[in-house]
């Protein structure tokens, strides 16, 4: 964490947030809840959290009132800089997808780590 609280993460790294959601009285559960963070300065950056659908079956859904999202930051894909939740979205059976009528206003940043050059210790012909 930053002096001012913002999560920070490096790539490698998998952004974890647990978040309690109210579905609507639908009876259905939701399927899927999904977060998508934008970059500051460069919008087509993005990093999606959501939970994970694979450890279920499609059939499964979700009735539990919290949700772990994760997502894994990668180099290439995601630069250094704040990223700001955009949306967030509840996908319900049949794939009808669903913004959060609120969504909180939460930010981490991702930061270069520095990494000293390998070397090489040994080198042997085979």
């Amino acid at each position: 964490m930053s002096e001012g609280g913002m999560p920070i993460y490096i790539a490698g790294d998998t952004v974890r947030v647990c978040v309690e959601v109210k579905p609507w009285a639908t009876g259905k559960g939701i399927r899927r809840v999904r977060a998508t963070f934008v970059h500051e300065a460069d919008p087509t950056k993005k990093l999606e959290i959501s939970d994970d659908p694979e450890r279920r079956s499609y059939a499964q859904v979700q009735t539990e009132e919290e949700v772990e999202l994760t997502g894994l930051v990668v180099a290439d894909a995601h630069p250094a800089g704040e990223y700001r939740l955009e949306e967030m979205a509840a996908e319900y059976p049949g794939g009808r997808m669903v913004r959060f009528a609120s969504a909180p206003d939460a930010a981490f940043r991702v930061v270069e780590e520095e990494i000293q050059s390998p070397e090489v210790g040994e080198w042997r012909w085979l």
